[in-house]
């Protein structure tokens, strides 16, 4: 079963490019939109893999924002000073009313999760997905793209300490 509708911001689309997961947006996800800021941010090295295969996924609909999304990108810029296409994502999620907005910019979760957004993380839709065994190959392969969070690294470091914990019971 699909989980609704997501709008993504670009360091999470980069991160799972370079992981080779994008596919998981299609398989969560009823609806996966892109600002056409956002989209253009994640375009700027185009000659990257990640960016070829952000480029090439066929499911993400890159929109343009309307009048009143782009004033109301002003109005969260102006007063939380974070990217013009963070905030591009808050608006289009606040303005069509989506289930889900992805970020991994800790700056950007802040000020959308206090004007009441429902924010997920790139790990944080590998739990919807995975079992524990294939959550922990889902973190490693964000790991060496370069995401890491707080939660994530918990989970591995607990991942280790039980596999560490079976071993020295053989």
């Amino acid at each position: 079963m699909k989980n609704g509708s997501i709008v993504a911001d670009a360091s999470p689309l980069i991160y799972l490019a370079k992981a080779d997961e994008l596919c998981l947006l299609d398989e969560l996800f009823e609806e996966v939109y892109v600002p056409l800021r956002v989209y253009e941010e994640t375009q700027v090295k185009s000659y990257l893999e990640d960016a070829r295969r952000i480029r090439e996924t066929e499911f993400l609909k890159i929109c343009r924002l309307n009048n009143d999304e782009e004033l109301l990108i002003e109005k969260i810029h102006k007063e939380n000073k974070i990217k013009e296409a963070d905030c591009s994502v808050i608006a289009f999620y606040l303005s069509r009313g989506l289930d889900y907005a992805l970020f991994a910019n800790t700056d950007a979760v802040k000020v959308a999760s206090r004007l009441n957004v429902n924010v997920i993380n790139p790990f944080e839709l590998g739990r919807f997905m995975f079992d524990e065994g294939s959550l922990e190959e889902y973190a490693i392969r964000l790991k060496s793209a370069g995401y890491l969070t707080k939660q994530m690294s918990e989970f591995l470091d607990l991942v280790n300490l039980n596999k560490s914990k079976n071993r020295s019971y053989l």
